[in-house]
Parts: C-alpha cells; sequence; structure tokens
C-alpha cells in the first residue's frame, strides 16, 4: 500500500467573520484556530482582520493563525486642569498623546485652566490635544 501523504482540507476564508464564528468554522473543517488580538481602523472590534494561510488547502489538524480586531487604538485623554504646563506635556504624552500648549492673552503661563479635546475624551493614539494656559 502507497501513503497518500497527509490528508489535506480547505482553509475557509473567515476574514469578517466574529472570532466566535471564525473559530468554529475553522474547527469545523477539521483545522485548528489560534487567534491574535490587533487593533484596526478598518474593521470592526471582534471581527477576522486577517488570517494565515488563507485560500488554499492545508494539512488536516494544522492551525489556521487569526487576528482579530480590538477596533482603533484610542486612548482617554487625562485630565491636566490645575497642572503646570510641564506636568501637562508629561501626563499627555505618556498617554500617548501630543500636547499643543496655547497661552490666553493674559497668560502668566503657569497652570493649564482646560483641554481640547475636554479630559475624558476618546481619542486615537497620537492625536494632539491642545491645552489652554492662564
Amino acid at each position: 500500500m502507497v501513503s497518500r501523504g497527509v490528508q489535506q482540507v480547505s482553509v475557509p476564508d473567515v476574514r469578517g467573520l466574529s472570532r466566535g464564528d471564525a473559530v468554529a468554522l475553522v474547527q469545523r473543517t477539521g483545522l485548528r484556530a489560534s487567534t491574535l488580538d490587533v487593533f484596526s481602523d478598518t474593521v470592526p472590534a471582534g471581527a477576522v482582520v486577517a488570517q494565515s494561510p488563507s485560500g488554499r488547502a492545508a494539512p488536516l489538524g494544522s492551525t489556521v493563525s487569526l487576528q482579530v480586531s480590538k477596533g482603533p487604538d484610542v486612548v482617554a485623554v487625562p485630565d491636566v486642569r490645575g497642572d503646570r504646563p510641564g506636568t501637562a506635556e508629561r501626563k499627555l504624552r505618556e498617554a500617548g498623546l501630543v500636547g499643543v500648549r496655547v497661552d490666553g492673552p493674559f497668560s502668566t503661563g503657569s497652570v493649564v485652566y482646560n483641554t481640547d479635546p475636554g479630559p475624558g475624551s476618546r481619542v486615537r493614539r497620537g492625536s494632539r490635544v491642545r491645552f489652554f494656559v492662564v
């Protein structure tokens, strides 16, 4: 008897499906699924962004790697009101944001009185946040 090699199965395209549906479909074809959460600006949170392998056959029992969207990479704007400008810049930088100082017309430059966008706002990591100093 001559071996035909390892049985091959078609890898389903699960991009765009929810994590649960994608894993179930992969497992129904006789494959295993592993998932990795990634940020995506275009794919809704919980849906598969990418997979490997994709669109071909794979050995029965092999693993399909799925990248699942966490949604966009957003952070909350920290409340820096009442902070000195240098402290405000540091807190914004630590949050993954870029602080842009705006002095008022009669500013002594000693304290932050507001931000735009406001404290608690959810913005994309790397966004600019203006902080107003009096």
